[in-house]
């Protein structure tokens, strides 16, 4: 049941395709449901993550300091969705190494993989739908009695799980099952690849039967099958009438307000559709608080709240309070979830003071790491020049100001021209930091004053650096009227 993509879609219903970027429901929207005692949440495995964050948080501590980390107790569903969204491939089972997915694995084990495994098995021969789901993990893990020979196999049975789960009304493995529609309908040119058994499922319900399936969920609070029900309305049924994006925003506004943060963000697009000035507005608030809510709530039970800090940074869907991003962005990075940036993030509050007091020391030590690949001269990927001109400029501001070090513009001058070098990339980071490098000539911060130098590497830069042509622009012109004044003072 591998799914393959290869979609070619009008741009006008791309908001709709959300229901095909993953079909996962967010943790702590499941009802909880029962499966023996060897769905109970186990004490979770000693990773190095886990390790670092007992000693990265001290109670009563200040914004940059959170509590201790309490790893949450599991439900069923969470287990499930869990195993689902935390693989490469989920059809390999192959765990990512990440705290939240090993918890899940360790809760689905009970202390007995194998009787566990066992236990999944029993309890959905007796007709347990999600018992019926966490069997599948069974079929792909190592010492479990029902690992497959074959990785076919193995996908078979996660077909014949699925189908009899959703048969006996577990909403996750409905919306498992419909999430693969796209393999039976060529609406839009779709490229899929399903296995046969939910093909063959498929094709039988039809989109009207698919709907049919989901709509029951959906009232009974099922919020992902709300937020499917949307998207399916507006691509693959050809029942459209006059009133169909009134039911589409209906569905995608009842699946957000019952959890389901994809909702929230497709149902802005039918509402410009439907709706005046006025109530556009307040809906589209709303739905912006309640994803907010969401991940909020989220965040606080799984520590990864990177995405809500900078909702709170920027005022986005919430008022703008940088005390709040600033102890989000805090939690993130002492428990181990340092996502995209995140962690700079919060180095450049500490540094600044803002959401709290000046930490420069805490600042330095994140800058440190992510320019010392480049510093030390290690090789890097593309997408980690972001991060590294990054973490270089910080500390290059830190040494500059003699903030949390003692003040050093030579030091500074040093990282900034030691980093101004990756001439493939064009990241706005890289050509921020090569303005820096052309102040420091023009201003002679760190190195003697060098005008012409300094005008040089804006001329080559500001060409490749297009997203900062005003700041080039306005530093050219600043660089020329010091130059201009230089040559009528030597005259």
């Amino acid at each position: 049941m591998k799914i393959r993509y290869a979609m070619a879609i009008p741009a006008a219903t791309l908001a709709a395709m959300v229901l095909l970027s993953g079909c996962r429901r967010e943790p702590g929207t499941s009802s909880a449901s029962g499966v023996g005692s060897a769905g109970a949440a186990a004490p979770p495995p000693s990773t190095s993550a886990l390790t670092v964050l007992a000693s990265a948080a001290v109670p009563g501590g200040d914004v940059d300091t959170p509590p201790p980390f309490v790893p949450p107790k599991l439900t069923p569903e969470e287990m499930a969705e869990r195993l689902w969204t935390c693989t490469n491939n989920w059809w390999t089972h192959s765990l990512q190494d990440k705290p939240v997915c090993q918890w899940a694995l360790v809760a689905w084990a009970g202390g007995d993989l194998g009787a566990s495994a066992k236990k999944y098995k029993a309890d959905c021969d007796n007709g347990n739908g999600i018992a019926c789901v966490l069997s599948i993990s069974g079929y792909y893990l190592e010492k479990s009695p029902f690992r497959s020979r074959t990785f076919e196999l193995a996908q078979d049975e996660d077909a014949k799980l699925l189908i009899k789960a959703c048969e006996l009304g577990a909403p996750m493995a409905c919306t498992r099952v419909a999430h693969a529609y796209p393999c039976v309908d060529d609406t839009y040119g779709t490229d899929f690849g399903c296995h046969t058994r939910i093909a063959g499922f498929l094709r039988r319900k039809g989109i009207v039967g698919v709907l049919a399936m989901l709509d029951p969920l959906c009232t009974k609070g099922d919020s992902r099958s709300c937020q499917m029900l949307g998207g399916f309305l507006g691509i693959f049924s050809s029942q459209r009438h006059e009133n169909a994006d009134a039911k589409i925003f209906g569905y995608y506004e009842r699946g957000c307000e019952i959890g389901d943060q994809d909702a929230c963000r497709a149902a802005p697009y039918t509402a410009n559709r439907l709706f005046d000035e006025a109530t556009k507005t307040s809906k589209l608030r709303r739905l912006a608080e309640r994803e907010i809510a969401i991940k909020e709530q989220n965040c606080l039970r799984f520590g990864e709240c990177g995405w809500v800090a900078r909702s709170y940074l920027a005022g986005e869907g919430v008022v703008a309070d940088a005390a709040k991003a600033r102890g989000y962005f805090a939690r993130t990075c002492a428990y181990g979830f340092e996502g995209p940036g995140y962690c700079l993030d919060l180095a450049e509050l500490q540094a600044a003071g803002k959401g709290g007091p000046v930490n420069a020391e805490a600042a330095r030590k994140v800058y440190e790491k992510e320019c010392s690949v480049m510093m030390d001269g290690g090789s890097l990927e593309s997408y980690q020049y972001e991060n590294m001109a990054h973490g270089c400029r910080g500390l290059a501001r830190l040494y500059q100001e003699g903030l949390g070090v003692p003040k050093d513009e030579k030091r500074a001058y040093e990282i900034l021209k030691k980093a101004c070098i990756a001439e493939e990339y064009t990241t706005d980071e890289l050509g921020r930091l090569c303005l820096d490098l052309a102040r420091a000539d023009i201003d002679g911060r760190g190195a003697p004053v060098n005008l012409e130098q300094g005008i040089r590497l804006l001329d080559t830069s500001q060409r490749k650096y297009l997203m900062l042509k005003v700041e080039y622009e306005e530093e050219m012109a600043r660089a020329t009227a010091l130059r201009r004044a230089a040559t009528d003072a030597g005259k």
